[in-house]
């Protein structure tokens, strides 16, 4: 009888220790996201998502998340123009290469670093 009270508390050690190893494996996956927990899950291509995440801002006139908020995009293949897969970039950068299919937003206009330098030079000039 000793034996089999034994058997059962080293059964009910392993299956406690495989939940916790569950547990953490969950709280991971929930905290970190799945795709670095489990990459092959996840798909190498990701450009509709981020279109339709970007049409998403857009259709909410949410500017800061259209002009200023980077996506990593994920495509197979040769960089397009000068968009490199698995970089970041804004929904207002992928907009200006067709081949992605992301849309201007005529909702939002954002402003471009060269346009912000543009006018504080303008204005210094004309103080002259």
């Amino acid at each position: 009888m000793d034996k089999k009270g034994q058997g059962l508390s080293v059964t009910t050690l392993i299956l406690v220790v495989i939940g916790v190893l569950i547990l953490v494996m969950l709280i991971a996956g929930f905290s970190l996201g799945w795709s670095k927990i489990f990459p092959f899950l996840s798909s190498p291509n990701n450009v509709q998502s981020v279109v339709e995440t970007c049409r998403t801002k857009c259709s909410f006139e949410a500017q800061y998340d259209f002009c200023t908020q980077p996506r990593e995009i994920n495509f197979e293949g040769e960089p397009v123009e000068d968009i490199v897969s698995g970089q970041e970039y804004t929904c207002d950068k992928l907009s200006e290469v067709e081949v992605f299919g992301v849309e201007k937003c005529p909702a939002i206009e954002c402003a471009s670093a060269d346009d912000d330098a543009g006018d504080g030079a303008d204005e210094d000039e004309s103080e002259i």
